[in-house]
């Protein structure tokens, strides 16, 4: 049966990643913990990361431990902390002493014993500062380093312990020192300091994710009742409406899952690890399904054979013709595995799943601030761009081979949409990179990565759903009559073709994968 291989990979493949999410460590958060080790050639390291709202004063809470182990030279040891201000002169800077000069706060770390943490007792060293913001209206990155410049010039490697670390910090949200006309600037609004886990990057998220959660899922409810009523009609429903319906359900799911983590966020720092994981899964597998949809109706699937003629030429087929025959019937090829189109299907899906898990592990670069700025991120935006380029050239062949001069306007169309879906991201990464400042680069990329999402699983179900497009009336997602074959198809059609349609079959109900 089609898709059984097909269904057992993806499933072996799902089992494989949700082990991998439940033995992987916390890396998100702005309640951050790890550990490090200073030397002579790395006498500073960077531990945290944090946006600041405008008229704010946040609060950074840093705990250290070294075990049993004392730190030589403690005087050395110093807690900066550095705003996007000062952190391009920071990295220019060529020594630690030249760096150092630069930091908006700095502070002394001091070891106290403490022989009742644990039975062998322990050294640790706490610090609290605040982070001062109420004269800046705009939000400012705040970077947390800890260094030791004597280590540059005295060389000490091998008696430097490990030091534990976690640190907490809040960002406030109030507005409580925003300056007003006619009020005296010493003055606080009536209201008090908000503090939350949140940095300012983040503030907006939970309301786009409402958004999308609500969108999308009536969208997936509405693709439902399509399904189930043509289902009851005619006993059959085309792949396509399901496939989209997949991808509005995934796409409310994620943004689910992404809340529920974003509310724990907010009261304890850490969130809930696991349900972030499903986001960033779920959102992957909708990005996937909607990659296939638009690859596969850019190759012809859906139309009979008499509408969009593929010539077969066998051995002087060229490699995207090949994959454009494949692509027209796509649950087929990627459930026999024997031809490019069936390849290229279920690397789309096993990739998304492994670079949204793979991205999760970069915790410690600390110049990315959204998840398309490290190397899972920039591989992602590389097969958007191979994939957009497959569709193009995909429209084109099948444009080229169409019967029903209706299309062509269609396939232009299609082009166009699937090129700014596929292209608009990388594209505007890009631009994020250089022209936006880094405060404002997550929040860009998630608003315009929300609104291209959105709108493309209502293209598609719109697509899929309306009879009033030239698309909807020569393909074979339209209702059928009641022998299952298409009015208009059949009318076309040769008997021999009619039989080539290929079923899943439930019952006494069957989804058309032609």
């Amino acid at each position: 049966m089609y898709g059984s291989k097909m269904l057992r990979s993806l499933l072996l493949t799902s089992s494989l990643l949700i082990l991998w999410i439940l033995t992987s460590s916390v890396v998100e958060a702005r309640k951050t913990s790890g550990n490090f080790v200073l030397n002579g050639v790395n006498s500073e390291v960077t531990i945290a990361s944090f946006a600041l709202s405008g008229y704010a004063r946040g609060q950074m809470e840093l705990s250290l431990s070294s075990g049993s182990v004392f730190y030589e030279n403690e005087r050395s040891l110093k807690l900066h902390l550095f705003t996007d201000t000062e952190w391009p002169k920071f990295k220019k800077a060529t020594t630690c002493d030249k760096k150092v000069q630069y930091a908006r706060n700095s502070h002394p770390i001091n070891f106290v014993w403490l022989k009742d943490k644990n039975p062998k007792g322990e050294w640790q060293a706490d610090v609290k500062i605040g982070m001062d913001n109420t004269q800046e209206s705009r939000t400012h990155y705040w970077y947390v380093v800890i260094t030791d410049c004597s280590l540059e010039y005295q060389y000490r490697d091998g008696t430097i312990p490990k030091i534990d670390f976690v640190v907490n910090l809040l960002n406030d949200v109030s507005g409580a020192y925003k300056k007003k006309p006619g009020r005296d600037p010493s003055v606080l609004l009536a209201k008090r300091e908000e503090l939350t886990h949140l940095s300012a990057d983040q503030v907006g998220s939970v309301a786009i994710h409402y958004v999308t959660l609500f969108l999308s899922g009536l969208l997936g409810i509405f693709m439902t009742f399509v399904i189930i009523g043509r289902l009851r009609q005619t006993k059959s429903a085309h792949l396509a409406l399901l496939l989209v319906m997949a991808a509005a359900f995934l796409d409310s799911s994620s943004s689910f899952c992404e809340i529920v983590h974003l509310k724990w966020y907010q009261s304890n720092g850490y969130g809930w690890y696991f349900m972030d994981a499903l986001s960033s899964h779920f959102e992957a597998m909708c990005d996937s399904l909607i990659s296939l949809v638009f690859l596969a109706i850019a190759a012809g699937w859906t139309m009979p054979s008499d509408v969009v003629q593929i010539s077969s030429m066998g051995a002087t087929q060229t490699w995207m013709q090949s994959l454009v025959a494949g692509l027209r019937n796509p649950a087929q090829a990627m459930s026999t595995l024997d031809n490019k189109a069936g390849i290229l299907g279920v690397t789309i899906i096993v990739t998304h799943l492994i670079l949204a898990q793979w991205g999760r592990i970069y915790n410690d670069d600390f110049d990315s601030y959204h998840d398309f700025e490290h190397l899972p991120g920039r591989i992602l935006m590389f097969i958007r761009i191979f994939l957009g380029l497959i569709m193009v050239a995909a429209a084109i062949q099948t444009k080229s081979s169409c019967t029903a001069s209706s299309l062509n306007n269609f396939y232009t169309a299609l082009s166009i949409v699937g090129t700014v879906w596929f292209q608009g991201l990388p594209l505007i990464t890009w631009i994020c990179s250089w022209a936006v400042p880094a405060y404002l680069r997550h929040p860009s990329i998630e608003n315009y990565g929300a609104i291209c999402q959105s709108a493309s699983i209502i293209l598609l179900a719109w697509l899929v759903t309306s009879h009033s497009t030239s698309f909807h009336k020569a393909s074979r997602v339209k209702e059928q009559n009641k022998d299952g074959g298409d009015a208009f198809t059949d009318s076309l059609s040769s008997t021999s073709q009619r039989n080539a349609t290929t079923f899943l079959s439930f019952g006494k109900s069957k989804i058309r994968l032609d």
